[in-house]
């Protein structure tokens, strides 16, 4: 067999997903198609962490109502569960402006950092 070119073989792993819907989303799109998806999630997961980081800091409930929204749709739409889960409680808590945001705020960062560890 064909081996795969040195980047595909690099990937960063993935855990904690929903493999239905993983599966369904590299059924619609093909595996290639989802692995970028995926690099491209976790490219854009590093600056939304960041925005995390400040809103979190200036105590930003509007821009971490939003950062909870981004998070749990994108994580949601390629199988990342435990993320979108993450990102949902905190959407929901910070539109309520619930004493545990800082907390659930942290809880999204540490969802993010464990299903993406670098190689």
């Amino acid at each position: 067999g064909a081996s795969l070119p040195p980047q595909d073989q690099a990937k960063p792993p993935v855990i904690e997903t929903d493999i239905e819907r993983r599966n369904a989303v590299i059924a619609d799109l093909g595996e290639e198609a989802y692995a970028q998806l995926m690099e491209a999630f976790a490219a854009s997961a590093q600056k939304l962490l960041a925005d995390l980081d400040a809103a979190r800091e200036a105590g930003d409930i509007k821009a971490l109502t939003r950062i909870g929204h981004r998070f749990s749709g994108s994580a949601g739409s390629l199988g990342l569960s435990v993320i979108a889960t993450a990102g949902k409680t905190l959407e929901h808590a910070a539109r309520q402006e619930q004493p545990d945001v800082p907390e659930l705020a942290d809880a999204l960062k540490n969802a993010v950092r464990r299903s993406f560890t670098p190689p």
